[in-house]
């Protein structure tokens, strides 16, 4: 999946002018449904004729984007909440003002079951549902205001959580296989100024973070076979945003959430850079899968630093049997810029830095399922972290295309790649002969016969895999 719409669409002004009939009760539902259907059936034709690869409904059913909480919901009052200030570069604001919980919350109706089934029922092309997180419900809830309904905002977040986790199940049931959770409220949580603000109201900003992401992973757990997104973002109204900084404060959510995907501002003034992904490619070679036509048209792979690359790009020269290839060398901010204008859709890493490129920091495991199908990798990965773990060695798991996975074991500079490679071989013979009907190391696709692949060869010298966060 290469290329999805993230926020709301812009919603036409004929289904603004109809929302305001049917909230004076001018227009009846019957109605109102017909023109709503309208504006749905006009998002997906724009994003079809794009060639969107993940269709939404443009979240037109909604008056904003959390309205499929706030209208399914019996609870909250619309607008009775606090008001937050957006703004942009030039210093203009708009004051946008929330719901807030002021009852018990019961439900009326599903959050999202209605857009998915028409969505799914509109297009053949893959469909994308999107909820709120429950640190971004956190913010309907006034000490004031809702405490004769919830006397603490702990407790009104256990119902947001449950009934949002019951919504999952639901789209699931309905056979909703990608679920986008947007989290903006996160933003508030690396912007500094925002920060102290939670401070002087009594709230630590670092156990907060904590809090939501037990949240979060409560709502997604349990479904292995349904992609998980998160965004964030630092608010977009008419415009205009509320929060800024980069992502360092929260950068913990990337390694300890269950999220598949995070779908992330960066390299703006007010999104910062690239600094929590850094490590990943940090100091590492870089091959470069190119699309400069975008992907529609021809994309190619690249080791050579192109020539149009600025002069100041960190590279290290490598010699190999037919030549010296001068790659570039990831971790700066000037880099992964130049990649983006270069058109490289993904990056490849070398398993070793560029202090010792023919000595790796980790031993890698390539777990392909000659079934197609995730669960029997992730069957394998457990089996693999059992021997791992027997070794005494941790071990980190991370998807590898649509349905394999890459495990990886951080290791001290020292051994030189074919060492590296021999250890992994050697360990997936063991596992291979213990299960045999599971796993094999036959590298012809004809002779796996449904077994996962274990292929050990991502450890040689300038073998590359994709890291983590990588479109």
């Amino acid at each position: 999946m290469r290329a999805e719409v993230v926020g709301s669409l812009l919603r036409p002004d004929f289904l603004v002018a109809a929302r305001r009939r049917l909230e004076s009760g001018e227009m009846g539902p019957p109605r109102f449904k017909e023109i709503e259907d309208r504006a749905v059936d006009e998002a997906i034709e724009l994003q079809t004729s794009a060639g969107i690869d993940v269709i939404t409904d443009g979240e037109q059913r909604r008056y904003a984007f959390f309205g499929h909480l706030v209208d399914s919901m019996a609870g909250f009052d619309k607008f009775g909440g606090w008001a937050i200030p957006f703004h942009d570069e030039k210093g203009e604001q708009l004051v946008f003002k929330r719901p807030v919980v002021v009852e018990k919350l019961r439900p009326r109706r599903n959050m999202a079951a209605e857009e998915f089934t028409y969505l799914r029922a509109s297009t053949t092309v893959p469909a994308k549902v999107t909820m709120i997180s429950a640190q971004q419900a956190a913010a309907y809830y006034d000490p004031e205001k809702s405490k004769t309904a919830y006397a603490t905002r702990d407790a009104y977040l256990a119902d947001v959580v449950e009934l949002s986790r019951r919504e999952v199940d639901e789209l699931v049931r309905l056979g909703c296989t990608y679920i986008q959770i947007d989290a903006p409220q996160y933003a508030a949580l690396l912007d500094p100024e925002l920060r102290e603000g939670y401070r002087q109201r009594g709230s630590d900003p670092e156990k907060l973070i904590d809090t939501c992401i037990e949240m979060d992973n409560a709502i997604i757990g349990g479904h292995p076979e349904v992609t998980f997104a998160m965004h964030i973002c630092r608010g977009n109204n008419q415009s205009k945003f509320y929060a800024a900084g980069d992502y360092e404060p929260i950068a913990r959510i990337f390694e300890r959430t269950k999220f598949n995907r995070f779908l992330l501002e960066y390299d703006d003034q007010r999104s910062g850079g690239f600094e929590p992904l850094k490590p990943y490619v940090k100091d590492r070679l870089l091959s470069l899968e190119r699309c400069p036509d975008g992907m529609a048209g021809e994309c190619f792979y690249q080791k050579q630093k192109p020539p149009s690359m600025p002069a100041a790009t960190p590279t290290q020269p490598v010699r190999h049997e037919k030549g010296t290839t001068n790659y570039v060398v990831g971790g700066k901010l000037v880099t992964q810029l130049a990649l983006v204008n270069l058109g490289c859709i993904a990056i490849h890493v070398w398993g070793s830095r560029k202090q010792n490129p023919r000595k790796p920091d980790w031993v890698c495991f390539d777990l392909d399922p000659d079934s197609g199908k995730f669960a029997d990798a992730a069957r394998a990965g457990i089996r693999l972290k059992e021997a791992l773990s027997a070794l005494k060695l941790v071990s980190y798991p991370k998807t590898s295309g649509k349905k394999g996975l890459h495990v990886f074991v951080p290791i001290r500079t020292g051994p030189d790649a074919d060492e590296v490679r021999g250890f992994a071989e050697t360990l997936g013979q063991h596992l291979s002969q213990a299960y045999r009907n599971e796993m094999t190391m036959e590298s012809r696709i004809a002779a796996r016969q449904g077994r996962v692949y274990f292929d050990p060869f991502r450890n040689g010298f300038a073998q590359t895999v994709v890291p983590p966060y990588c479109v």
